[in-house]
């Protein structure tokens, strides 16, 4: 399987650090490769998935209603705190730590698979599921519609079994995924734009 030269490196990127390489800009490097950028002072109230505005960077997430305790999708906005890249190969980007993680893996889907009631995968924690081909569709028990991920969807989730019933996903067959745990659960600092999808 030969992957795209972006996804080779956003895969590089993350296994460095879940090795405990310090190096904040890898991920972000990768992900602003796929960024599509909208005017500034758009007043369009769904910002479309990983795009700046400004020095806004926003991220789709599967999270928790405060007031029932379900699965719901949100849509973020991280705090802002690039700093511009001074390495020859970076000059003049904008890079943005996304948060510390403790582990990283890859998973292919080689058929479909309807996935019962779940949160994060692996051990349960809050994480990223990076979408490097395919796609998936994810629903809720206590909530009507559908999110469709495809190639590229950096997904932040965080409906962690503990305080959530979670959600269901139906994976396309040839589908692979990087899921980024975050180190503690700790996501990266944002705010909550959007209690939808960022469409």
């Amino acid at each position: 399987m030969h992957l795209p030269t972006p996804a080779l490196l956003l895969l590089t990127a993350l296994s460095t650090s879940a090795l405990g390489v310090t190096s904040p800009w890898s991920t972000t490097r990768s992900l602003s490769h796929m960024a599509r950028s909208v005017t500034e002072g758009s007043s369009h109230s769904h910002p479309k998935p990983h795009t700046f505005s400004n020095t806004t960077l926003y991220l789709p997430s599967i999270a928790v209603a405060p007031s029932t305790g379900f699965a719901t999708p949100e849509c973020w906005a991280l705090t802002p705190n690039y700093t511009i890249g001074t390495d020859p190969s970076l000059l003049g980007t904008l890079d943005l730590p996304l948060g510390e993680t403790q582990t990283a893996s890859f998973v292919h889907f080689p058929e479909d698979f309807k996935a019962p009631l779940h949160g994060p995968g692996g051990i349960n924690i809050a994480e990223q599921v990076i979408f490097l081909s395919g796609a998936a569709i994810i629903s809720f028990p206590n909530a009507t519609g559908t999110i469709t991920c495809s190639i590229g969807t950096n997904l932040i989730v965080v409906d962690i079994s503990t305080v959530s019933n979670g959600h269901y996903t139906d994976w396309k067959a040839g589908t692979s995924v990087v899921l980024v745990q975050f180190k503690d659960g700790v996501v990266p600092g944002h705010e909550v734009v959007d209690r939808s999808f960022c469409a």
